[in-house]
This record gives C-alpha cells, sequence and structure tokens, in this order.
C-alpha cells in the first residue's frame, strides 16, 4: 500500500517536476560514473597523491564563481544558467578523454567545478518555481533520493564495467567521453523541454545593488557570519579526506575497482535511508541533541580510521563515517536555510558558494599533501581534528540559533523526509 501511494503522489507532481527528476537521473548517472572513475585514473596515469589534490584544489577555487552568478539570474534566466552549467561539465569531463597531462586536467576539473557551481545555484530554485501549492518537501525529496539511487548506480557500473570484454579492450578512462555524451544530453532535454525563463534586461546597477546587499549583511547579521564560519570549518575538513577515500582503498588496502564500486554503492543506499529517517530522529531529540550525536560518532569512526589495520574494519568506519558526515551536511543545510530571514536566503546561498570555495581549495591541497607525504593514516587524523574543533564551535556557538523542531505536516506525503519546519 505504501508503494501504490508514494506511486500516485508522484503521479500529482505536474510535468515539469517528472523532466526535471528524470534529466536529474540521467546527470547523477553520468557524474556518478565519472567522479568514481575520476580519482582512480589521476592515480593510473602515476600523479602522484599532492598532484591530486592541487588538481583538485585549483579546481575548487572557481567554486567561488556561485558568488557572483546571483545578479545574474534575472537578467540570464535560471533554466538557461542550468543547462549551460551543463555543458560546461561535459566539457571538462571530455577533457578527462585521452589526455594525461596535468594542466589539461587541471583545467578540466576547473570546468567541472564551474559548470557545477552554475547548476548548484539554479537547479533547486528551478525546481520549486515549478512546483504547485506546499508541495515544495516533496518535489526536493523525489529529486534528490532520485539523484542518490542514480548517482550509486553510476558508480557501481563504473566500478565494474572493465569486466565487459569491450570496455576493458579499450580503457576505463575512455568511459570519460560517455559521461560528457548523458550531460549533454541532460543539457538538451532541459534546454528543449523545460518552460522558457522570464528574464530582465541587464542593467548594470542591478548587478551592483545586490553585491551591495551581500556585503551590508555579512557585516549587520551575526546569524549569517557564523553559519558561515561552520561551513568553512566542517568542508576544510571533509574535503581533505572524502576525496582520497577509494584511493585510499585501492592503494593501501589493495582492493580492486568493483569491490570499491560496492563500498560506494552500500554507502549511498544507507545514507539515503539515514535521510528518509533523518526528521523522525531530530523530532524525538531535538535539533541540539541529535548534531551533538552525530558530530560525536563522526569524531569517533574518523578516528578509528587512523588507527585501525584490518580492512574489514576499515570499511565498517568508513561506511559509519561517510553516513554520519553525510547527516551532518544535510541536517545543518536545512537548519541552517530554513532558520535565515526569507528575505536574506539568497544572499546566504551566494555566502556559502563562497565559504565553501575557499576551504574545499584549503582542504583538497592539504588532503593530498598529507597522503603524500605521511600517508593515509594522517588524513583521518586531520579529519578528527577538524571535527573536534567544528563541533565546539557548533556547541558554543550556533546551536543557540537552532531551535526546537518539527516536520512539516501540511504535506502528507511519503516524500517529506528532508523538509522540516523550524520554529523560534
Amino acid at each position: 500500500m505504501g508503494k501504490l501511494k508514494t506511486l500516485q503522489i508522484i503521479k500529482t507532481f505536474p510535468r515539469n517536476i517528472h523532466i526535471m527528476v528524470a534529466s536529474e537521473a540521467l546527470c547523477a548517472l553520468g557524474m556518478g560514473m565519472f567522479f568514481f572513475l575520476q580519482i582512480l585514473y589521476y592515480d593510473f596515469i602515476g600523479l602522484s597523491a599532492e598532484a591530486i589534490g592541487t588538481i583538485f584544489s585549483l579546481g575548487s577555487l572557481f567554486t567561488l564563481t556561485g558568488f557572483f552568478v546571483g545578479p545574474f539570474i534575472k537578467i540570464l534566466g535560471r533554466k538557461r544558467i542550468l543547462c549551460i552549467g551543463l555543458l560546461i561539465c561535459a566539457i571538462g569531463v571530455g577533457f578527462h578523454m585521452g589526455f594525461r597531462a596535468m594542466i589539461i586536467l587541471m583545467f578540466g576539473q576547473i570546468l567541472i567545478n564551474i559548470g557545477t557551481c552554475l547548476i548548484n545555484v539554479t537547479e533547486l530554485q528551478l525546481l520549486y518555481s515549478y512546483t504547485i501549492g506546499k508541495k515544495e518537501c516533496c518535489a526536493y525529496s523525489y529529486k534528490y533520493s532520485v539523484n542518490l539511487i542514480a548517482g550509486a548506480v553510476g558508480a557501481l557500473i563504473a566500478g565494474n564495467i572493465t569486466g565487459i570484454e569491450y570496455f576493458a579492450r579499450i580503457g576505463y578512462k575512455k568511459l570519460f567521453i560517455l559521461a560528457a555524451i548523458i550531460l549533454i544530453v541532460t543539457s538538451t532535454i532541459r534546454c528543449l523541454l523545460l518552460p522558457k525563463d522570464i528574464t530582465n534586461v541587464a542593467e548594470n546597477e542591478e548587478v551592483k545593488k545586490s553585491m551591495r546587499e551581500t556585503i551590508e549583511c555579512l557585516k549587520s547579521d551575526k546569524q549569517i557570519r557564523l553559519f558561515s564560519m561552520l561551513l568553512f570549518i566542517n568542508a576544510i575538513g571533509f574535503s581533505g579526506v572524502a576525496p582520497y577515500n577509494n584511493l585510499i582503498l585501492k592503494n593501501y588496502f589493495g582492493l580492486g575497482n568493483n569491490i570499491i564500486s560496492y563500498i560506494t554503492f552500500s554507502l549511498t543506499i544507507l545514507s539515503m535511508f539515514g535521510l528518509i529517517l533523518m526528521p523522525g530522529i531530530i523530532e524525538r531529540m531535538g535539533v541540539k541533541k541529535f548534531n551533538l550525536t552525530v558530530f560525536i560518532i563522526a569524531i569517533i569512526s574518523c578516528f578509528m580510521l587512523a588507527v585501525v589495520s584490518s580492512s574489514e574494519l576499515f570499511i565498517l568506519f568508513l561506511v559509519i563515517r561517510g553516513i554520519s558526515v553525510g547527516l551532518i551536511i544535510y541536517s545543518l543545510d536545512s537548519l541552517m536555510m530554513s532558520n535565515i530571514a526569507i528575505e536574506h536566503r539568497d544572499i546566504f546561498a551566494s555566502l556559502k558558494m563562497l565559504a565553501n570555495g575557499f576551504s574545499l581549495a584549503i582542504g583538497n591541497f592539504l588532503g593530498g599533501t598529507i597522503l603524500n607525504n605521511l600517508g593515509y593514516r594522517y588524513n583521518y587524523l586531520y579529519g578528527f581534528i577538524i571535527l573536534i574543533c567544528a563541533t565546539i564551535f557548533f556547541y558554543l556557538k550556533v546551536r543557540r540559533y537552532m531551535t526546537s523542531t518539527t516536520i512539516n505536516r501540511s504535506c502528507s506525503c511519503n516524500f517529506k523526509a528532508r523538509h522540516i519546519e523550524y520554529k523560534k
């Protein structure tokens, strides 16, 4: 009955929502394949961990593009920016197809980060604009669930596809072109099938006004400053660890691509179940206790990753850490946006991109340097220390702004998993 009810709810969504989600599945499939193979390809062609960290770090700096996109959304339109972002990602992935020169791979990573940034600042708002009534929570969770599943399937395909004789013969790096084609198809579908954007005439004053409002808000709103600082601390820790997990599993524990893909798939599916259960747990425990508990689990699992030698135990704690970190990211993301005044949310979204750009660049570089010079155990010790700092900062500075919560019950669908309403 539950499944039938869910299907009936999905059928009530407007056509544009289904187009967005179907194309989201394609995009997640292609990017899931690429991101799984990317770091393994870098290792395959002989790049050091430090060089890999430099590529990721420089690419992450271009996430700052998102800080400047906001004023141009009204001028170019969200759909146009979204489609351009997908095409830029496809070009960046294509640069990985047959090249080994670090400078070319670095340029490809820069394009991927710029494209991903354009997608991130427009996709969710576009989805909401197609939503009728109070169904934003349903549409978001519908989209996000499909994204997780398709991304996990992409990783699973990428890890096992070399077992097929044809693909084994041409080499897995050429599968990047398949991911690029999928992104181009996604862009084409969204460009042709989604409604036309409503845009305004370009005005320099509009851009300048938006920048002034952002700077003034950052100066006057202590809450936004604290939230941005917590995002910075979290991201600088996560980015020094997460990008290198697959490389560590391959080089230090001798696992094959197929086994790593099974681990990635399992972690993604378990994380999805965690997100589904998260609102109910928060409802019972409260925001402060829930986040502190998840932070502590992440800290303990990160420390255990630095000390265990058994591959079985390492995988177990890697999965636990992955789930707990995922819950931290998505819980705080919802909490922060829900506790910020509606008129300041676009500004905070831009500041998030600014904070993430700098922190990811620093974290990626430090992670690669640590792995190359000290070994993987120190990566997880680094993550352990940063998580402790983030937990202390959350407890002392941020938690007071996050009060009691309740699940939004205005929508009765089964997809309300991530939408939480916060009462002050």
